[in-house]
């Protein structure tokens, strides 16, 4: 086949491919599909606490660590520069909104 006659048949095998797939559409039958009960490991909803919804501190229940963790806490002077610093920008936010 030359190139020249497959260009030509280009205009009608994609409308008989549109077509084609058209022809399903009447028929359809959508599948049925159940919806579960429960969701799994749903057992009782709002009775159990989550790993997740404890604060990362008390995960580990050693009293060193926690020890430590809040004398990081109490002497972390990055923490304490970050923390003077959102406060500074947000009362200088307020200043700035108070001229309007």
């Amino acid at each position: 086949m030359s190139a020249r006659r497959q260009f030509k048949l280009w205009p009608v095998i994609i409308p008989a491919l549109l077509l084609a797939g058209c022809a399903i559409g009447p028929r359809y039958k959508r599948p049925e599909a159940p919806a579960p009960a429960a969701f799994r490991g749903d057992n009782q909803a709002g009775a159990t606490n989550s790993l997740a919804d404890l604060p990362w501190w008390e995960v580990f229940q050693d009293d060193t660590l926690q020890g430590l963790i809040r004398t990081a806490l109490t002497n972390n002077y990055d923490l304490r520069v970050a923390t003077t610093r959102v406060e500074q920008a947000q009362a200088q936010a307020a200043e700035a909104r108070s001229q309007f």
